[in-house]
């Protein structure tokens, strides 16, 4: 029969009940629980003598995880005097991601309580439903932009050297050739004569 919260709603997360091997000794086989069905309490349930469940024995054990989310939640309610026949004991089993999704919206894992169970030098652990809030991923940074590289300037050639003028020679003055005069042609001979002597 599916547990109870304190309001009369079923309990969520409950898959049912399991039978496990809880021992006995001297076949004695009453037991009664410190927490009842609270999933995120880490209980014990302890062994006692007599069915008023008032003389203990050194006989006792904690709750316990099946898996990551599987919480064996040992019952009835607390401080019930009950019998387990031929030592076997039947506990409620809870998946404490659905229990911590239907009482709280959050994630659930099962874990192990240490040396809540202790007895009589015992060290005996508990485990319960622990509820959780998933935190937010954080955000991928964004990628820095990759810088350009730096370009060097490219070197400024050195101006070559202005080239000194050459001088301009001077012009050549080729010599003035005088005129050959034409040849004079002397008159012949009678005809000078006759030019200054007379005829």
């Amino acid at each position: 029969m599916q547990p109870l919260d304190t309001t009369g709603n079923p309990l969520p997360g409950w898959e049912g009940e399991i039978e496990i091997d809880t021992g006995t000794q001297c076949n004695f086989q009453w037991w009664d629980d410190t927490d009842g069905v609270s999933p995120e309490v880490p209980g014990c349930h302890q062994e006692y003598e007599d069915k008023s469940c008032t003389i203990t024995t050194n006989h006792r054990f904690g709750e316990f995880c099946l898996s990551d989310v599987e919480l064996v939640e040992s019952n009835p309610a607390a401080g019930i005097c009950h019998f387990h026949a031929n030592g076997l004991g039947h506990p409620d089993k809870f998946n404490c991601d659905d229990y911590c999704q239907g009482m709280y919206n959050l994630n659930g894992k099962c874990e192990t309580k240490e040396n809540v169970c202790n007895f009589q030098g015992q060290v005996i652990h508990s485990a319960a439903c622990v509820c959780f809030t998933t935190p937010e991923p954080e955000p991928t940074p964004e990628p820095k932009p990759t810088p350009e590289p730096t370009l060097e300037p490219e070197p400024t050639p050195e101006p070559e050297p202005t080239p000194e003028p050459k001088p301009t020679p001077e012009p050549t003055l080729e010599p003035e050739i005088e005129p050959t005069p034409e040849p004079r042609e002397d008159p012949p001979f009678k005809e000078y004569d006759m030019l200054y002597n007379g005829p």
